[in-house]
């Protein structure tokens, strides 16, 4: 018996769990049969093509499904099950999304063969929420992608003129996200920007949503980028004083070891997976104070020698996680379940 994948995720836009797929499958090569769409489909219809053609197309193998669904009516199924956001968070979904969701999980989790997730943090909310004995959940952490690394002084430089920064500056990801908090650090901001006069706040991701939901003024030396390039994420990490990252709720929180893997600082939150992920290498806040938020990114941007402890701890602990690591055992596991 051989090992086929779900290849829906090479239909989608990338995020996360597409990176995730593509990091895993990339490294397995010719040892598993990628079954995809023959052409892009929408949310509705990749649901259809995963259901109803899928099954269809595999032929007496193990499939492993790795971006969260997969087809009910293939039991001989390894499932990867990132996190419960749409029912720990479900504020950032739609009633359809979550309809279906909260309708097909729990069927599937309890029907496949196996279960993979990305953190403890995961695994406990797997085990609790749908009662699935822990011996059929196996955590296997992700890791920031080789590129992901410390650049030439020419190149941070070059990307930062790219993306029209010339001064220094935080960085958030994911500002157009409520689960990822940017409302934490609008508050706390123009009290910040009024101490660091020269720090700009680079937000990756429009705020728009947080300001028209939350009437909120508009912030001072506040640079948006709406998309940036995959290639240039490592210069933007790198040129940042600090990574912030005060998120609700995270699966894993791939944003932190990226950063860390680029010598950033970082300060997160300290919910759901986050300092599993992070460790010892971050300094951590409540998400919703902002007076620990403000203390915390006050002593960070007057302290280089707090830089460069955190810089130094990042690279160590980032340097512990490896794609290569991740692919080795998510394939061991597949072949136990075989």
């Amino acid at each position: 018996m051989g090992i086929a994948v779900n290849g829906r995720f090479r239909s989608q836009n990338v995020t996360g769990v597409q990176r995730y797929a593509t990091e895993i499958t990339s490294r397995l090569g010719d040892k598993v049969r990628i079954l995809e769409p023959d052409k892009p489909k929408g949310r509705i219809a990749g649901h259809a093509w995963e259901q109803f053609v899928l099954p269809q197309k595999v032929t007496g193998e193990l499939l492993w499904s790795p971006g969260n669904t997969g087809p009910l009516s293939v039991p001989s199924q390894v499932l990867t099950l990132h996190d419960l956001s749409f029912i720990d968070f479900p504020k950032g979904y739609s009633k359809a999304f979550l309809s279906w969701y909260r309708w097909l999980i729990p069927r599937l989790v309890k029907r496949v063969r196996h279960l993979i997730t990305v953190s403890e943090f995961s695994k406990q909310r797997i085990e609790s929420v749908f009662s699935i004995p822990a011996n059929k959940i196996s955590v296997i952490p992700e890791a920031a992608g080789p590129h992901f690394k410390p650049q030439a002084d020419s190149v941070v430089q070059a990307t930062l003129a790219k993306l029209k920064l010339s001064h220094p500056y935080l960085l958030c990801i994911g500002g157009d996200s409520r689960r990822k908090n940017f409302i934490s650090v609008a508050k706390v901001w123009p009290v910040l920007s009024n101490r660091f006069k020269d720090v700009d706040l680079v937000v990756v991701g429009s705020p728009e949503g947080v300001y028209r939901k939350n009437r909120l003024p508009k912030l001072p030396r506040l640079k948006v980028l709406p998309h940036v390039e995959e290639g240039d994420l490592p210069a933007l990490y790198q040129g940042a004083r600090c990574f912030v990252y005060p998120s609700l709720y995270e699966g894993f929180g791939l944003p932190i070891l990226e950063a860390m893997a680029c010598g950033t600082p970082v300060v997160a939150s300290n919910s759901s997976s986050l300092p599993e992920v992070g460790g010892q290498a971050a300094l951590w806040i409540p998400p919703l104070s902002s007076e620990k938020l403000n203390e915390t990114l006050a002593r960070i941007l007057e302290s280089s020698a707090l830089r460069r402890e955190l810089q130094e701890k990042g690279l160590q602990h980032a340097a512990r996680f490896s794609w290569d690591t991740v692919a080795q055992t998510t394939y061991q596991t597949l072949l136990r379940n075989v």
